[in-house]
């Protein structure tokens, strides 16, 4: 066990690479990245391929048993990291547009360290084989769930050309709740296994989603 936090944080680090590098790739100096929201759809889309990509590789290895538990839990956690590692490239994004070279710097790294140890915690939670990790894992669940649920309501609400409102202003959505929101996906996964179901949030999602595909098939 003692070096399990090691190995969660380095195949940690490995996966959230992989999900990282597609964005900063082949969108990051398009010019249709142009909204700091556009960032989440991309880091999430390149999120939900990988998870789709894992989950049939788990899939063919140990059999539809883990099939179920990982469109519960493995999925929407790509899901949620993907938001905070979309937020901080948003971020970076509009510090880079406005000439702020040591904020750009700074939001990058963070785009890639705050998924990471969120993941690394993830994983090294579950390696644990005792009771109290269990009651652990879940409570942290719940609650990153909640507050990346509650970022992602308060991007699509911020003003997109416009630097960031005060930390005290808090952005919500005036129909669905983040608990519920976060219960209707992943309703949506078990019933259809449809990985794409998570990106139909908006309509900014949807223009989003066009554009990194169009950037992938200019790219190839």
């Amino acid at each position: 066990e003692g070096g399990a936090h090691r190995i969660a944080v380095a195949v940690a680090l490995v996966e959230e690479l992989c999900k990282h590098w597609p964005v900063r790739r082949f969108a990051w100096k398009h010019p249709a990245f142009d909204y700091r929201f556009d960032a989440v759809v991309y880091c999430v889309f390149s999120a939900l391929g990988f998870a789709a990509l894992e989950n049939i590789l788990y899939v063919a290895q140990f059999g539809l048993s883990v099939a179920v538990p990982r469109a519960l839990l493995s999925v929407p956690g790509h899901f949620f990291f993907a938001v905070y590692m979309g937020i901080y490239l948003g971020e970076a994004k509009r510090a880079e547009r406005e000439g702020e070279g040591f904020l750009r710097d700074r939001f990058l790294r963070e785009s890639i360290l705050v998924p990471v140890l969120l993941h690394g915690f993830w994983d090294f939670d579950l390696s644990l084989d005792a009771p109290w990790a269990t009651i652990v894992f879940y409570a942290f669940v719940l609650i990153f769930f909640l507050r990346a649920n509650g970022l992602l309501l308060r991007a699509r609400v911020l003003p997109q050309r416009e630097p960031p409102a005060p930390r005290c202003v808090r952005g919500r959505s005036a129909t669905v709740s983040p608990i519920r929101g976060i219960f209707i996906r992943i309703t949506k996964i078990v019933k259809s296994f449809a990985f794409h179901d998570f990106l139909i949030l908006s309509n900014k999602y949807e223009r989003a989603k066009r554009k990194f595909l169009v950037l992938l098939l200019q790219a190839f």
